[in-house]
Protein backbone atom coordinates (compact mmCIF):
# COMPACT_ATOMS: atom_id res chain seq x y z
CA UNK A 1 0.00 0.00 0.00
CA UNK A 2 2.79 2.54 1.03
CA UNK A 3 4.89 1.09 -2.31
CA UNK A 4 1.93 2.56 -4.68
CA UNK A 5 1.16 5.23 -2.86
CA UNK A 6 4.76 6.51 -3.38
CA UNK A 7 5.11 5.89 -6.77
CA UNK A 8 1.45 7.80 -7.17
CA UNK A 9 3.20 10.88 -5.52
CA UNK A 10 6.35 10.27 -7.58
CA UNK A 11 4.96 10.49 -10.56
CA UNK A 12 3.03 13.41 -9.80
CA UNK A 13 5.63 15.38 -8.49
CA UNK A 14 7.36 14.24 -12.33
CA UNK A 15 4.08 15.39 -14.27
CA UNK A 16 4.38 18.60 -12.28
CA UNK A 17 7.93 19.45 -12.73
CA UNK A 18 7.61 19.14 -16.10
CA UNK A 19 4.29 21.20 -16.42
CA UNK A 20 6.09 23.81 -14.98
CA UNK A 21 9.05 23.48 -17.69
CA UNK A 22 11.81 22.29 -14.55
CA UNK A 23 13.05 20.23 -17.31
CA UNK A 24 14.75 20.49 -20.31
CA UNK A 25 12.38 19.34 -22.62
CA UNK A 26 11.32 19.57 -26.42
CA UNK A 27 7.58 21.21 -25.94
CA UNK A 28 5.30 21.95 -28.84
CA UNK A 29 1.82 23.34 -28.42
CA UNK A 30 -1.25 23.22 -30.29
CA UNK A 31 -3.80 26.31 -29.63
CA UNK A 32 -7.32 26.57 -31.03
CA UNK A 33 -10.82 27.19 -30.12
CA UNK A 34 -12.28 23.53 -30.53
CA UNK A 35 -10.70 21.41 -27.82
CA UNK A 36 -11.35 17.76 -30.46
CA UNK A 37 -9.56 19.41 -33.37
CA UNK A 38 -6.79 20.51 -30.89
CA UNK A 39 -6.69 16.75 -29.64
CA UNK A 40 -6.96 15.68 -33.07
CA UNK A 41 -3.83 17.45 -34.46
CA UNK A 42 -1.68 17.39 -31.03
CA UNK A 43 -2.13 13.18 -31.33
CA UNK A 44 -0.75 13.55 -35.05
CA UNK A 45 1.97 15.75 -33.22
CA UNK A 46 2.42 13.20 -30.67
CA UNK A 47 2.94 10.34 -33.32
CA UNK A 48 5.62 12.23 -35.56
CA UNK A 49 7.47 13.21 -32.37
CA UNK A 50 8.03 10.00 -31.26
CA UNK A 51 9.12 8.94 -34.36
CA UNK A 52 12.52 11.14 -33.10
CA UNK A 53 15.15 8.77 -31.07
CA UNK A 54 16.44 12.30 -29.81
CA UNK A 55 13.08 12.39 -27.58
CA UNK A 56 11.30 9.69 -25.45
CA UNK A 57 8.17 9.50 -22.90
CA UNK A 58 6.02 11.44 -25.40
CA UNK A 59 3.06 12.73 -23.56
CA UNK A 60 0.11 15.17 -23.24
CA UNK A 61 -0.58 17.33 -20.94
CA UNK A 62 -4.54 16.95 -21.12
CA UNK A 63 -4.64 12.91 -20.11
CA UNK A 64 -7.08 10.87 -21.86
CA UNK A 65 -11.23 12.04 -22.01
CA UNK A 66 -13.32 10.73 -18.95
CA UNK A 67 -16.75 8.96 -18.96
CA UNK A 68 -19.83 12.09 -18.57
CA UNK A 69 -23.24 12.36 -18.63
CA UNK A 70 -24.47 15.18 -20.59
CA UNK A 71 -28.30 16.48 -19.69
CA UNK A 72 -30.12 18.42 -23.14
CA UNK A 73 -33.04 20.23 -22.10
CA UNK A 74 -35.72 20.84 -24.47
CA UNK A 75 -36.09 24.39 -23.80
CA UNK A 76 -39.65 24.60 -25.26
CA UNK A 77 -41.15 21.60 -23.20
CA UNK A 78 -39.35 23.16 -19.96
CA UNK A 79 -41.05 26.68 -20.44
CA UNK A 80 -44.15 25.24 -21.00
CA UNK A 81 -44.02 23.83 -17.29
CA UNK A 82 -42.16 26.79 -16.09
CA UNK A 83 -39.02 25.14 -15.61
CA UNK A 84 -35.70 26.49 -16.15
CA UNK A 85 -32.75 24.82 -16.73
CA UNK A 86 -31.10 26.52 -13.23
CA UNK A 87 -34.36 24.56 -11.74
CA UNK A 88 -33.42 20.99 -13.59
CA UNK A 89 -29.25 21.69 -12.68
CA UNK A 90 -30.59 22.19 -9.08
CA UNK A 91 -32.33 18.48 -8.91
CA UNK A 92 -29.67 16.69 -10.54
CA UNK A 93 -27.12 18.47 -7.93
CA UNK A 94 -29.45 17.29 -4.75
CA UNK A 95 -30.23 14.09 -6.59
CA UNK A 96 -26.10 13.08 -7.24
CA UNK A 97 -24.02 15.19 -4.87
CA UNK A 98 -26.46 16.24 -2.34
CA UNK A 99 -27.60 20.08 -1.21
CA UNK A 100 -26.78 21.09 2.46
CA UNK A 101 -30.30 21.79 4.09
CA UNK A 102 -29.38 22.38 7.84
CA UNK A 103 -26.35 22.33 10.18
CA UNK A 104 -25.53 20.56 13.41
CA UNK A 105 -23.27 21.37 15.83
CA UNK A 106 -20.72 19.08 17.24
CA UNK A 107 -18.51 20.67 19.70
CA UNK A 108 -17.23 23.56 18.12
CA UNK A 109 -17.52 22.77 14.68
CA UNK A 110 -20.57 22.88 12.46
CA UNK A 111 -21.30 19.83 10.36
CA UNK A 112 -23.57 20.37 7.17
CA UNK A 113 -26.77 17.88 7.08
CA UNK A 114 -26.98 16.97 3.28
CA UNK A 115 -29.98 16.01 1.27
CA UNK A 116 -29.61 13.00 -1.60
CA UNK A 117 -30.79 10.22 -3.51
CA UNK A 118 -29.60 6.26 -2.17
CA UNK A 119 -26.59 5.27 -3.46
CA UNK A 120 -28.45 3.17 -6.32
CA UNK A 121 -30.20 6.32 -7.42
CA UNK A 122 -27.54 8.54 -7.17
CA UNK A 123 -24.98 4.90 -9.27
CA UNK A 124 -27.67 4.08 -11.77
CA UNK A 125 -27.24 6.31 -15.45
CA UNK A 126 -29.55 4.55 -16.50
CA UNK A 127 -32.25 5.63 -13.33
CA UNK A 128 -31.78 9.42 -14.51
CA UNK A 129 -34.23 9.51 -16.59
CA UNK A 130 -37.16 8.67 -14.12
CA UNK A 131 -36.22 11.19 -11.66
CA UNK A 132 -39.47 13.14 -11.21
CA UNK A 133 -39.19 16.68 -11.62
CA UNK A 134 -41.45 19.14 -9.66
CA UNK A 135 -43.32 21.91 -12.14
CA UNK A 136 -44.59 25.36 -11.16
CA UNK A 137 -48.41 23.81 -10.58
CA UNK A 138 -47.07 21.07 -8.51
CA UNK A 139 -47.32 18.13 -11.01
CA UNK A 140 -44.60 15.75 -11.26
CA UNK A 141 -43.37 14.85 -14.82
CA UNK A 142 -40.24 12.34 -15.39
CA UNK A 143 -36.88 14.21 -16.24
CA UNK A 144 -36.94 12.26 -19.56
CA UNK A 145 -39.96 14.23 -20.56
CA UNK A 146 -38.15 17.63 -20.74
CA UNK A 147 -34.46 16.23 -21.36
CA UNK A 148 -32.32 13.95 -23.42
CA UNK A 149 -29.22 12.16 -21.42
CA UNK A 150 -26.87 11.45 -23.58
CA UNK A 151 -23.70 9.45 -22.11
CA UNK A 152 -20.33 10.64 -23.49
CA UNK A 153 -16.92 12.01 -23.02
CA UNK A 154 -14.99 14.93 -22.51
CA UNK A 155 -12.09 16.85 -20.87
CA UNK A 156 -10.83 16.35 -17.80
CA UNK A 157 -8.29 19.13 -17.73
CA UNK A 158 -8.91 22.35 -20.48
CA UNK A 159 -5.60 24.09 -20.16
CA UNK A 160 -5.41 27.64 -21.32
CA UNK A 161 -2.09 30.17 -22.37
CA UNK A 162 -2.62 33.59 -23.09
CA UNK A 163 -6.34 33.08 -22.98
CA UNK A 164 -5.90 30.76 -25.47
CA UNK A 165 -6.93 27.00 -25.39
CA UNK A 166 -3.73 25.33 -25.31
CA UNK A 167 -2.82 21.45 -25.84
CA UNK A 168 0.96 20.73 -25.10
CA UNK A 169 2.46 17.64 -26.62
CA UNK A 170 5.56 17.00 -24.15
CA UNK A 171 8.61 15.21 -24.41
CA UNK A 172 11.99 14.07 -22.53
CA UNK A 173 15.18 14.50 -24.42
CA UNK A 174 17.59 11.23 -25.04
CA UNK A 175 20.88 10.98 -23.09
CA UNK A 176 23.40 13.63 -24.32
CA UNK A 177 20.36 15.94 -26.57
CA UNK A 178 20.30 19.36 -26.34
CA UNK A 179 16.48 20.87 -26.15
CA UNK A 180 17.20 23.45 -29.19
CA UNK A 181 19.00 20.91 -31.12
CA UNK A 182 16.03 18.51 -30.76
CA UNK A 183 13.57 20.84 -31.71
CA UNK A 184 15.10 21.75 -34.81
CA UNK A 185 15.29 18.19 -36.08
CA UNK A 186 11.58 17.27 -35.36
CA UNK A 187 10.51 20.68 -36.81
CA UNK A 188 10.59 19.71 -40.83
CA UNK A 189 8.93 16.89 -39.73
CA UNK A 190 6.13 18.73 -38.32
CA UNK A 191 5.84 21.30 -41.64
CA UNK A 192 2.92 19.30 -43.30
CA UNK A 193 0.50 18.79 -40.18
CA UNK A 194 1.38 23.09 -39.74
CA UNK A 195 0.76 23.19 -43.75
CA UNK A 196 -2.83 21.51 -43.39
CA UNK A 197 -3.92 23.11 -39.96
CA UNK A 198 -7.57 25.13 -40.11
CA UNK A 199 -7.82 28.42 -39.39
CA UNK A 200 -7.51 29.84 -36.66
CA UNK A 201 -5.19 26.86 -35.25
CA UNK A 202 -1.59 27.20 -34.75
CA UNK A 203 1.49 24.80 -33.13
CA UNK A 204 4.09 27.16 -31.42
CA UNK A 205 7.46 25.50 -30.03
CA UNK A 206 8.22 25.46 -26.10
CA UNK A 207 10.76 24.41 -23.72
CA UNK A 208 14.10 25.05 -24.06
CA UNK A 209 14.28 26.65 -27.37
CA UNK A 210 11.82 28.88 -25.95
CA UNK A 211 13.52 29.64 -22.86
CA UNK A 212 16.91 30.28 -25.15
CA UNK A 213 14.93 32.85 -27.66
CA UNK A 214 13.84 34.63 -24.59
CA UNK A 215 17.29 35.22 -23.15
CA UNK A 216 18.88 36.34 -26.81
CA UNK A 217 15.74 38.77 -26.68
CA UNK A 218 17.23 39.83 -23.06
CA UNK A 219 20.60 40.14 -24.77
CA UNK A 220 20.42 41.72 -27.47
CA UNK A 221 18.32 44.48 -25.85
CA UNK A 222 21.49 45.94 -24.33
CA UNK A 223 23.60 45.33 -27.20
CA UNK A 224 23.41 49.09 -28.12
CA UNK A 225 24.51 49.90 -24.45
CA UNK A 226 27.60 47.18 -24.57
CA UNK A 227 28.86 48.88 -27.86
CA UNK A 228 28.71 52.13 -26.82
CA UNK A 229 30.52 50.95 -23.60
CA UNK A 230 33.33 49.33 -25.46
CA UNK A 231 34.00 51.75 -28.18
CA UNK A 232 34.10 54.37 -25.41
CA UNK A 233 36.53 52.13 -23.29
CA UNK A 234 38.75 51.42 -26.01
CA UNK A 235 38.74 55.08 -27.25
CA UNK A 236 40.32 56.03 -23.75
CA UNK A 237 43.09 53.31 -23.63
CA UNK A 238 44.07 54.18 -27.37
CA UNK A 239 42.70 57.55 -27.91
CA UNK A 240 42.82 57.17 -31.83
CA UNK A 241 39.60 56.67 -33.97
CA UNK A 242 41.49 54.19 -36.17
CA UNK A 243 43.11 52.31 -33.61
CA UNK A 244 39.68 52.11 -31.61
CA UNK A 245 38.09 50.59 -34.56
CA UNK A 246 40.89 48.68 -36.06
CA UNK A 247 41.34 46.34 -32.45
CA UNK A 248 37.05 46.70 -32.66
CA UNK A 249 36.95 44.77 -35.52
CA UNK A 250 39.02 41.90 -34.27
CA UNK A 251 36.09 40.67 -31.78
CA UNK A 252 34.49 38.99 -35.02
CA UNK A 253 37.28 37.27 -35.45
CA UNK A 254 36.18 34.75 -32.46
CA UNK A 255 33.86 33.36 -35.13
CA UNK A 256 36.55 31.86 -36.61
CA UNK A 257 37.16 29.06 -33.76
CA UNK A 258 33.29 29.04 -32.57
CA UNK A 259 31.97 27.93 -36.20
CA UNK A 260 34.50 24.78 -36.61
CA UNK A 261 33.79 23.83 -33.12
CA UNK A 262 29.64 24.11 -32.84
CA UNK A 263 30.13 21.87 -36.54
CA UNK A 264 32.11 19.47 -35.55
CA UNK A 265 30.23 18.39 -31.65
CA UNK A 266 27.03 19.59 -33.71
CA UNK A 267 26.41 21.70 -30.89
CA UNK A 268 23.22 24.36 -31.69
CA UNK A 269 24.07 27.94 -31.17
CA UNK A 270 21.89 29.08 -28.20
CA UNK A 271 22.27 31.56 -25.69
CA UNK A 272 25.48 29.80 -23.74
CA UNK A 273 26.69 29.78 -26.63
CA UNK A 274 26.39 33.43 -27.73
CA UNK A 275 27.76 34.33 -24.41
CA UNK A 276 30.82 32.32 -25.16
CA UNK A 277 31.12 34.37 -28.47
CA UNK A 278 31.12 37.43 -26.96
CA UNK A 279 33.25 36.39 -23.89
CA UNK A 280 35.64 35.49 -26.82
CA UNK A 281 35.71 38.58 -28.86
CA UNK A 282 36.43 40.52 -25.40
CA UNK A 283 39.37 38.26 -24.96
CA UNK A 284 40.31 38.91 -28.72
CA UNK A 285 40.24 42.89 -28.04
CA UNK A 286 41.74 42.72 -24.90
CA UNK A 287 44.94 40.79 -26.40
CA UNK A 288 44.62 43.56 -29.56
CA UNK A 289 44.88 46.36 -26.97
CA UNK A 290 48.43 44.92 -25.36
CA UNK A 291 49.62 44.00 -28.88
CA UNK A 292 48.90 47.57 -30.33
CA UNK A 293 50.36 49.14 -26.78
CA UNK A 294 53.43 47.15 -27.50
CA UNK A 295 53.90 47.92 -30.56
CA UNK A 296 53.62 51.70 -29.80
CA UNK A 297 56.54 51.10 -27.14
CA UNK A 298 58.62 49.38 -30.10
CA UNK A 299 58.46 52.14 -31.97
CA UNK A 300 58.96 54.89 -29.40
CA UNK A 301 62.22 53.01 -29.24
CA UNK A 302 63.16 53.75 -32.54
CA UNK A 303 62.19 50.12 -34.02
CA UNK A 304 60.99 50.48 -37.99
CA UNK A 305 57.33 50.05 -37.65
CA UNK A 306 57.03 46.81 -39.72
CA UNK A 307 59.67 45.14 -38.01
CA UNK A 308 58.20 46.78 -34.66
CA UNK A 309 54.94 44.89 -35.24
CA UNK A 310 56.43 41.73 -35.95
CA UNK A 311 58.94 41.31 -32.90
CA UNK A 312 55.70 42.55 -30.61
CA UNK A 313 53.77 39.89 -32.57
CA UNK A 314 55.92 37.25 -31.80
CA UNK A 315 56.76 38.21 -27.95
CA UNK A 316 53.24 38.91 -26.82
CA UNK A 317 52.15 35.56 -28.75
CA UNK A 318 53.45 33.22 -26.36
CA UNK A 319 52.31 34.43 -23.06
CA UNK A 320 48.64 34.51 -25.19
CA UNK A 321 48.60 31.12 -25.89
CA UNK A 322 50.52 30.15 -22.50
CA UNK A 323 47.05 32.01 -20.76
CA UNK A 324 44.80 30.44 -23.28
CA UNK A 325 46.22 26.86 -22.45
CA UNK A 326 45.87 27.48 -18.61
CA UNK A 327 42.53 28.35 -19.15
CA UNK A 328 42.06 25.14 -21.28
CA UNK A 329 43.41 22.76 -18.73
CA UNK A 330 41.87 24.25 -15.73
CA UNK A 331 38.66 24.16 -17.86
CA UNK A 332 39.43 20.12 -18.34
CA UNK A 333 40.59 19.15 -14.82
CA UNK A 334 40.68 22.02 -12.61
CA UNK A 335 42.98 19.72 -9.75
CA UNK A 336 45.54 19.36 -12.04
CA UNK A 337 46.71 22.96 -12.61
CA UNK A 338 45.46 24.18 -9.19
CA UNK A 339 48.38 21.51 -8.28
CA UNK A 340 50.99 23.60 -10.80
CA UNK A 341 49.90 26.76 -9.23
CA UNK A 342 50.18 25.55 -5.83
CA UNK A 343 53.49 24.44 -6.30
CA UNK A 344 53.27 21.20 -5.30
CA UNK A 345 52.09 18.35 -7.69
CA UNK A 346 52.99 15.12 -7.52
CA UNK A 347 53.82 12.52 -9.23
CA UNK A 348 51.68 9.84 -7.92
CA UNK A 349 52.88 5.93 -8.93
CA UNK A 350 50.65 5.85 -11.57
CA UNK A 351 51.68 8.96 -12.79
CA UNK A 352 55.21 8.17 -12.74
CA UNK A 353 54.75 4.48 -14.33
CA UNK A 354 53.40 6.30 -17.39
CA UNK A 355 55.78 8.54 -17.83
CA UNK A 356 58.48 6.37 -17.91
CA UNK A 357 56.51 3.82 -20.09
CA UNK A 358 56.50 7.00 -22.62
CA UNK A 359 60.38 7.45 -22.47
CA UNK A 360 59.79 10.61 -20.31
CA UNK A 361 61.68 9.80 -17.07
CA UNK A 362 64.17 12.74 -17.23
CA UNK A 363 61.20 15.54 -18.12
CA UNK A 364 59.39 13.96 -14.73
CA UNK A 365 62.30 14.93 -12.58
CA UNK A 366 63.18 18.24 -14.48
CA UNK A 367 59.00 19.05 -14.04
CA UNK A 368 59.49 18.12 -10.51
CA UNK A 369 62.76 20.22 -9.24
CA UNK A 370 61.62 23.20 -11.52
CA UNK A 371 57.69 22.94 -10.29
CA UNK A 372 59.33 22.95 -6.79
CA UNK A 373 61.17 25.94 -7.86
CA UNK A 374 58.81 28.06 -9.52
CA UNK A 375 55.03 26.04 -9.51
CA UNK A 376 54.41 28.96 -7.20
CA UNK A 377 54.66 31.40 -9.67
CA UNK A 378 53.19 29.91 -12.62
CA UNK A 379 49.88 32.25 -12.26
CA UNK A 380 51.57 35.33 -12.01
CA UNK A 381 54.43 34.39 -14.46
CA UNK A 382 51.31 33.36 -17.20
CA UNK A 383 49.50 36.64 -16.63
CA UNK A 384 52.54 38.80 -16.46
CA UNK A 385 54.05 36.70 -19.65
CA UNK A 386 57.34 36.20 -17.69
CA UNK A 387 60.20 34.53 -20.00
CA UNK A 388 61.08 32.36 -17.44
CA UNK A 389 61.43 28.17 -18.78
CA UNK A 390 59.64 27.66 -15.68
CA UNK A 391 56.75 28.35 -16.87
CA UNK A 392 56.74 26.73 -20.40
CA UNK A 393 58.26 23.77 -18.08
CA UNK A 394 55.63 23.73 -15.67
CA UNK A 395 52.95 23.73 -18.26
CA UNK A 396 54.02 21.02 -20.01
CA UNK A 397 54.37 19.44 -16.59
CA UNK A 398 51.12 20.08 -16.16
CA UNK A 399 49.25 18.73 -19.32
CA UNK A 400 51.76 15.33 -18.69
CA UNK A 401 49.78 15.04 -15.32
CA UNK A 402 46.39 15.82 -16.94
CA UNK A 403 47.21 13.04 -19.41
CA UNK A 404 48.20 11.03 -16.75
CA UNK A 405 45.25 11.35 -14.10
CA UNK A 406 42.76 10.82 -16.81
Amino acid sequence: MKLSVLIKVAASAAWLCAAMGAQAQTVFRIIGPDPAVVRDIAYRVRDVVRQSPLVRDTQLDWNEQVRSVKVQVDQDKARQLGLSSADIQSLLQTTLDGTPVTQIRRGEALIDVVVRATPQERNSIGQLGDLQVFTRSGVTVPLSQIARIEPTFEEPVLWRRNRDMALTVRSDLADGVQGPYATEQIRPSLQSIVASLPAGYRIEEGGAIEESDKANVALFAVFPAMFAVTLTLLMIQLQSFSRMFMVFMTGPLAIIGVVPALLIFQSPFGFVALLGVIALGGMIMRNAIILVDQIDQDIGRGVAPWAAIVDATVRRSRPVVLTAAAAVLKAARPDALDHCLAGHLSAEPAHRRLLEKLGMKPLLELGMRLGEASGAAMAAGLVKANTRAGGFTDLVFCSLNLLGCS
